[in-house]
């Protein structure tokens, strides 16, 4: 079996070739009349190129302006940190050290005005000594007037240490009955019937020694 072409199946129209091209020519120069074609096309404008450069320095900007402002709200909360722990510890001092002082001062201060009136009392001691006897005599001498004044012939008793003695022996008129009797005590008694009179030596001695009864005690 023999195959066919296909333009065997095509029926023909009954046009020339030549009629067929004059028809195209025609149809080509009527569209070329009616349309007007522009010498060339517009070509629309590109956008620039962004500026890199630019877009760098402004992210780099925003970056500084925000890493200051975050340092700067850092700096902020460790200063209030710092007042706060500032505060704590000076109130934490005050309990601690300030506190105690307000008692342990004046103790300190009172030990040591003990000390210093027990070391200027040991240095004038000497001095004092021999104050006070003349002191002492002279109280003395003035409390025997009355009594030598109204003087009845009764027994006049003098007992103390030789020094004092020696300075009263002058003080009473001859024949006066009086009785000296010396001893190691430091004060002078004198003893006239009822009336006793008696000098204090002994305790601003013992005064200036730190022995007193007026003595405060020293805490241990």
């Amino acid at each position: 079996m023999k195959h066919r072409p296909a333009a065997d199946f095509i029926p023909k129209l009954g046009i020339e070739e030549a009629g067929d091209l004059g028809f195209a020519e025609a149809v080509t120069e009527a569209a070329a009349e009616d349309i007007e074609l522009p010498a060339f096309l517009p070509k629309t404008p590109r956008e620039p190129p962004p500026d890199l450069d630019a877009i760098f320095a402004s992210g780099r900007q925003a970056g500084l302006a925000e890493a200051r402002a975050e340092a700067e709200a850092q700096l902020a909360a460790l200063r209030q940190e710092a007042a706060a722990s500032l505060e704590e510890a000076r109130q934490r001092w005050a309990e601690e050290v300030a506190t105690p002082l307000t008692t342990q001062v004046p103790e300190a201060l009172d030990a040591l005005g003990e000390r210093l009136a027990d070391a200027t009392g040991r240095l004038l001691r000497p001095f004092f000594d021999s104050e006070l006897r003349d002191a002492a005599s002279r109280a003395l001498i003035d409390q025997i007037r009355p009594l030598l004044a109204g003087d009845d012939g009764m027994l006049i008793r003098v007992s103390g240490p030789a020094a004092l003695l020696e300075t009263l022996r002058h003080v009473f008129p001859a024949g006066c009955a009086v009785e000296f009797v010396e001893n190691d005590a430091t004060d002078v008694r004198i003893v006239a019937g009822e009336t006793t009179i008696e000098t204090r030596i002994a305790a601003w001695v013992a005064r200036l020694e730190g022995t007193g009864p007026d003595r405060r005690r020293r805490k241990t």
